[in-house]
């Protein structure tokens, strides 16, 4: 029997490896479910459920303290945000049983609203603090450790309102975007039209991922510290967002099935809302392994790393490096480079070694020959802080430039 299961085991390692090197993308896929299980990506999920939870209850009372002077100039106000709640929390809001009536916190006034605030305080920059966390485990960082805990506490507060007002933002701008629609085509006469009503729904999903994008790539681009490519960073959050609609749409059988169950009793919401969050925080951790793992490991160098591809090779022979005039110049051109082999590995048939082999000469050849013309590669990183919002717009001024025709 032992020996039937090594040859099961030694049979799918051959096929696993197999079917690695020849698809670039079920290696990548597999490279990130290995980063997210090394770095103990259950636990780190179960670490930011826990604050994600105690953060849940002083966010609605802050909220809908809030609320309460909002409707008197915008009286919707209270529906939309019901509204997104029910959509981002499936089957755990409402009106029905097991689930948080909303209708009851219309009372909540500053008293509520202080006392919330003092705990989403301290629960929401413990929720940044863990999150933060494992993100770095997902770019193998080790755990950040401020010199000043008040300086840390102040920086994780700034950061949990930033991604607030991104968060409102977002649900905002895809509930408006939604609406404006349907109205443009009830104005049309088109809500009669067969199949209005399903393209509507799939319309409201895709500005749901466009926005959700957003929040990921500020999660993915400012918490883990580490500056990761703007088309890795990108994909990386769209693969995010993408999760987190599936879960909203298959959240409320879900859900319904754990408030449902008689086991739980009375803590059945309590039940449902931890599922919920840790599996939020679970497709979160695997979209960072996977925007973390998104460039294959360099192989060591041998006597064989100067042979290219012809079709490269002369890629390389005409880049424009007499061009080159500061450091912004190498790293917009190091971009427009990566980007175009990344495609090239798409349209190709390397094996995923061969791609790395060739990646890691022609950016070799390329910084050598940046050298040669005066430029300073070991110096082109910005001087900001990796990770923070100001080396992000410097990503984005790197991308904007390798578009350029100076470098052309």
């Amino acid at each position: 029997m032992t020996a039937v299961v090594a040859r099961g085991k030694a049979r799918v390692g051959t096929w696993l490896r197999t079917a690695r090197g020849r698809s670039p993308a079920f290696d990548h896929m597999v490279r990130a479910y290995k980063r997210f299980s090394d770095q103990n990506g259950t636990m780190l999920a179960g670490s930011v459920t826990y604050f994600g939870f105690l953060s849940f209850f002083p966010l609605l009372a802050v909220a809908f303290a809030i609320l309460v002077y909002v409707v008197v100039v915008y009286p919707d106000a209270r529906a939309q945000v019901e509204n997104a709640l029910q959509s981002t929390f499936p089957g755990l809001i409402g009106t029905g049983e097991g689930r948080i009536d909303l209708s009851k916190t219309t009372g909540a006034g500053v008293g509520v609203g202080i006392i919330g605030l003092a705990g989403l305080i301290y629960s929401g920059t413990g929720w940044i603090d863990a999150l933060r966390d494992a993100l770095r485990s997902m770019w193998l960082q080790p755990p950040d450790k401020a010199p000043n805990i008040v300086i840390k506490k102040l920086l994780d507060l700034v950061v949990l309102v930033a991604f607030g007002v991104a968060l409102v933002a977002s649900v905002s701008f895809s509930s408006l975007a939604t609406s404006a629609t349907r109205l443009a085509v009830d104005a049309v006469g088109g809500s009669h039209v067969t199949g209005m009503g399903v393209t509507l729904r799939i319309l409201a999903i895709v500005v749901a991922v466009a926005f959700d994008s957003v929040v990921f790539a500020l999660l993915f681009g400012v918490l883990p510290g580490v500056r990761s490519p703007l088309r890795l960073l990108v994909r990386g959050a769209v693969l995010g967002a993408i999760g987190f609609e599936v879960l909203k749409l298959i959240g409320t059988w879900l859900i319904g099935r754990t408030t449902s169950n008689p086991v739980y009793g009375a803590f059945a919401i309590m039940v449902g809302l931890l599922i919920w969050i840790n599996f939020v925080s679970r497709v979160t951790l695997l979209a960072a392994a996977w925007t973390a793992t998104g460039i294959p490991p360099e192989p060591e160098a041998d006597e064989h790393t100067e042979e290219l591809p012809e079709e490269v090779a002369e890629r390389l022979q005409a880049l424009p490096f007499a061009k080159l005039r500061r450091e912004l110049d190498y790293e917009a051109l190091r971009y427009r480079e990566e980007k175009w082999l990344a495609e090239r590995v798409d349209k190709a048939d390397w094996p995923v070694g061969e791609a790395g082999r060739i990646r890691a000469v022609y950016m070799h050849e390329l910084a050598e020959r940046a050298r040669a013309v005066g430029v300073d590669t070991d110096v082109v990183a910005t001087q900001d802080r990796p990770g923070s919002l100001r080396d992000l717009a410097h990503q984005v001024r790197v991308a904007r430039r390798a578009k350029s025709r100076a470098l052309r």
